[in-house]
């Protein structure tokens, strides 16, 4: 019986509503219609008032059913959440999803070589774990691991310096107390 009754006192509120919803919008189009004033300020000032009135509404209506107690009454329904799929496992890998495939060559299943002739007829380098695709992969790696290598990038990468070497020795003699003493300087000879 009491459901019933909110839930009527709940209709009851959302017509009222509704109804204060339509007045207010009447009353805006009468203001409109009888005055010369600006229609954009009017508006703003009748959403205003609307705002403010279903606001205040809702305080209301929270503020009478948390006296009530029926706001928070520990009831829970199970089973309406929405349930999430697992996410499907992939199979490990060790490298972290880099691709290593080569980008600078195309890699084919055989190559002419005399030095590799008698390795391609004779069984017995495979027994031995000899494989010769390996060998393709690993030389044609070889040979073209420099190509995205520039010297003179490099070069002048390593002719400027980190740091300039005042910063160490300052460094240095702050760590010290700013007392350095070369008592016992030890001298040697050159062997060779």
């Amino acid at each position: 019986e009491a459901a019933r009754q909110r839930r009527l006192a709940v209709l009851r509120e959302q017509e009222e509503e509704k109804m204060d919803v339509e007045r207010g919008k009447r009353d805006l189009l009468d203001t409109l219609a009888t005055t010369d004033g600006d229609a954009a300020a009017i508006t703003k000032q009748a959403q205003k008032i609307i705002l403010k009135k279903s606001s205040a509404r809702r305080n209301l209506t929270d503020t009478a059913l948390e006296s009530n107690g029926s706001a928070n009454s520990g009831l829970t329904i199970r089973g309406l959440k929405r349930k999430v799929a697992p996410v499907e496992e992939k199979p490990y890998d060790p490298f972290g999803g880099t691709d290593l495939t080569p980008s600078r060559y195309v890699l084919q299943e055989s190559y002419d070589n005399e030095w590799l002739g008698n390795a391609k007829k004779d069984p017995r380098h495979m027994a031995g774990g000899y494989s010769l695709p390996e060998y393709y992969s690993r030389t044609m790696f070889e040979a073209f691991s420099g190509l995205g290598v520039f010297i003179e990038d490099e070069a002048v990468a390593r002719d400027l310096p980190a740091a300039p070497s005042s910063i160490g020795t300052a460094a240095a003699a702050q760590a010290s107390g700013g007392r350095i003493k070369l008592e016992n300087k030890m001298e040697l000879d050159d062997v060779f």
